[in-house]
């Protein structure tokens, strides 16, 4: 079961007697865990009948007895244990899972690990009526729709250019763009189109300097404004990470080399792999111009070289600021 079945079954109170989450992606693990929380019992339910545990604290067998009880005044209780990946003997639990207390909505975060799928627990698990979902990280080319999705959920647009910004500015981690999303919307009560505007003013992103203003400046071989940036970058470290901005340029000539390796001219098809908003596609197609396979390829390793230098193999006693300088020049020349 994916992910948004998951939250429409609980929204329709289509609960499962065990929920067994785990992976990469801390996000889709606490949001399950929080809706549960929050919609299997009332406010007045929750003090008698829900318990957290943490698994550095628990056992399998602490975990069961709990498990077992029954309910007060409510029609279930609901059991989260957090940090399940630190539990002692979480096999043991296998007792349990072959028969769980219909009454009991217990539900294990086992973050940043994946349960061993040869093992019983597992197999176990794909039964009884128990839910399963391991959780990955998103790829760079996967935020941007992540981002429309989320929104879309609460009825709020968002402008292509306002997505990508985010996308390149924050990386792909969802509970961070979550929160500045979240941010945005509170700053700016009963919004209902969210633009380049309210992300600059919310999240503290400049207009003129940032990285999604960059690359746009090198699509167009606008060295006067690359320039300038870069000037903006190396006088303020905060406004482009060096590991933020390598990997920013990393995944822009990237996109060219597939635009320059595919075999199709049409857009639709160009979106598809370049894994971008179709509102881009002219602007990489406009890059690609001043950027040849050759170029992009030695590109490609000069990011590598130097992100290995801001990380201190081989880069002297050369600042952020000149580093940051060194870079973007070869790049462009």
């Amino acid at each position: 079961m994916k992910y948004p079945e998951i939250i429409k079954e609980i929204k329709k109170r289509i609960f499962h007697p065990v929920y067994f989450l785990d992976g990469e992606e801390s996000f889709f693990i606490d949001s399950i865990t929080n809706l549960l929380k929050d919609t299997v019992l009332t406010e007045s339910e929750q003090g008698f009948n829900q318990l957290i545990l943490y698994g550095k604290d628990t056992d399998a067998q602490t975990v069961i007895s709990s498990a077992r009880r029954f309910p007060m005044m409510a029609p279930y209780q609901v059991l989260i244990v957090k940090e399940a990946q630190a539990m002692r003997k979480i096999d043991d639990l296998l007792l349990y899972i072959q028969q769980p207390n219909p009454t009991t909505i217990l539900i294990i975060n086992y973050k940043h690990k994946k349960l061993d799928g040869r093992g019983k627990l597992y197999k176990a698990l794909k039964k009884n009526n128990c839910l399963y979902f391991n959780t990955k990280k998103l790829y760079d080319n996967q935020i941007p729709d992540w981002i429309g999705t989320y929104l879309k959920e609460k009825k709020i647009q968002i402008s292509p250019d306002a997505v990508q910004l985010l996308a390149e500015y924050l990386g792909t981690d969802l509970g961070k763009i979550a929160s500045e999303l979240n941010k945005i919307l509170i700053n700016s009560e009963g919004i209902k189109n969210i633009t380049v505007k309210e992300v600059e003013e919310n999240i503290g992103i400049s207009r003129e300097y940032n990285l999604f203003e960059l690359t746009k400046a090198m699509s167009q071989n606008n060295q006067t404004k690359i320039l300038r940036i870069v000037k903006y970058f190396g006088d303020n470290q905060k406004a482009a990470p060096f590991p933020l901005l390598t990997a920013t340029l990393y995944g822009f000539f990237n996109k060219l080399f597939l635009l320059h390796s595919s075999r199709t001219s049409n857009d639709a098809e160009l979106v598809s792999i370049l894994g971008i908003n179709k509102f881009f596609i002219r602007e990489y197609k406009n890059a690609a111009r001043h950027y040849n396979l050759a170029k992009i390829r030695r590109n490609l390793g000069i990011l590598l070289q130097y992100d290995m230098k801001s990380k201190g193999v081989d880069s002297g006693n050369a600042t952020h600021s000149e580093l940051i300088k060194e870079l973007v020049f070869k790049l462009i020349s």
